[in-house]
């Protein structure tokens, strides 16, 4: 249940979400964004999901084989793009830092699947590391109106949730501790460095 809960393809639109929120945005807007993120984060990889899982091009949703994520990370990357794309091109009243934090979302499915070619590195674990950076850095440079709310989210997910997820994917036999632990260093100081990048350049 925690492995199901705390989902790669779930984190993304609370994560835009919740800044959306917190930036104060105004609820048509919010609307537009969490729309976009939900549909091509979510709903759409969750349903290539089920339909390599129903041809049998993946033996689970757990996706234990490393050779069988690769079309899934493909998937991700695309619907990544669309948004990004959306976010940034597009007149949907997303700021920068919401385009931002999406161009986050496209690299680090980038890179993950560069690794997976060698390794199978954890997802889940990557994604949850991801998204504490995230609230992280943006309490840590100011990029909001109020850092409790950040530093708060930021100390739940890397304190709480990530080594409740870790022990949980362990548990299952999924991945190795070192998989694990590799794929949340991964995600937390891949992030930190575009955030620190994009914020520089923006």
């Amino acid at each position: 249940m925690v492995s199901d809960l705390i989902n790669p393809l779930i984190l993304p639109p609370i994560v835009i979400g919740i800044t959306s929120w917190l930036l104060g945005l105004v609820t048509g807007t919010v609307s537009w964004i969490m729309g976009i993120s939900i549909f091509f984060y979510t709903l759409l990889p969750l349903a290539a999901t089920y339909y390599l899982l129903s041809r049998n091009y993946i033996s689970s949703l757990d996706l234990p084989e490393r050779t069988s994520r690769n079309s899934l990370y493909l998937i991700s990357i695309g619907c990544a793009a669309i948004v990004f794309l959306s976010f940034s091109l597009f007149d949907t009243g997303a700021p920068w830092l919401i385009a931002a934090i999406s161009l986050v979302y496209l690299i680090n499915p980038l890179v993950g699947l560069i690794v997976n070619f060698v390794w199978k590195m954890s997802i889940h674990s990557a994604a949850l590391s991801s998204a504490g950076a995230i609230f992280l850095f943006l309490a840590q440079f100011k990029l909001l109106p109020t850092l409790t709310d950040a530093y708060i989210l930021s100390l739940t997910i890397l304190l709480l949730l990530l080594p409740i997820m870790i022990w949980a994917r362990y548990r299952l036999s999924i991945h190795t501790l070192a998989e694990l632990f590799g794929g949340a260093l991964v995600g937390f100081l891949l992030t930190i460095l575009e955030l620190s990048l994009m914020t520089n350049i923006w």
